[in-house]
């Protein structure tokens, strides 16, 4: 056992001892940050995003220059949630429920910003989220914009 493992940190809201990897780094404060546990920080995001300044940020986030990478990718995705219905109402190749629709990897796709999509409905598939990760990370190079 090292001398690491053994050491606890404390969360600075409930103050609960914890591991110190499961410390999250939280910036909500007057003073910059602060250390807290998962379940703390998670509680401190949400009575955050309740305030004025919290949706101030938020709404920031959403509109002007990010925005607009953001627009096309949804309403590509929005077309076929349309056209195809919900990825949630569908099945993953693997049997599970899907939670998403794919880009198939060697359709011709445009890139707006960091993001990949294309205009025709049919070239998604529905994946759950675990396949859908791994077939993203698998295919990065394979998609291209043309």
């Amino acid at each position: 056992m090292t001398y690491r493992s053994l050491i606890a940190a404390t969360c600075r809201k409930c103050g609960d001892l914890v591991a110190p990897a499961s410390l999250k780094r939280d910036t909500h404060t007057w003073s910059g940050f602060q250390y807290l546990c998962l379940g703390c920080s998670r509680r401190h995001g949400r009575e955050y995003a309740q305030t004025a300044q919290g949706r101030a940020v938020w709404q920031r986030r959403q509109s002007g220059p990010n925005q607009l990478p953001h627009s096309h990718y949804r309403a590509a995705h929005k077309r076929t949630e349309q056209a195809r219905g919900k990825a949630a109402d569908q099945q993953c190749y693997c049997g599970a429920k899907a939670h998403s629709w794919a880009l198939l990897p060697l359709v011709p796709c445009l890139k707006d910003g960091p993001f990949r999509y294309s205009l025709d409905p049919m070239d998604y598939i529905a994946m759950c989220r675990p396949h859908h990760s791994a077939w993203d990370h698998a295919f990065a190079r394979l998609k291209e914009p043309v």
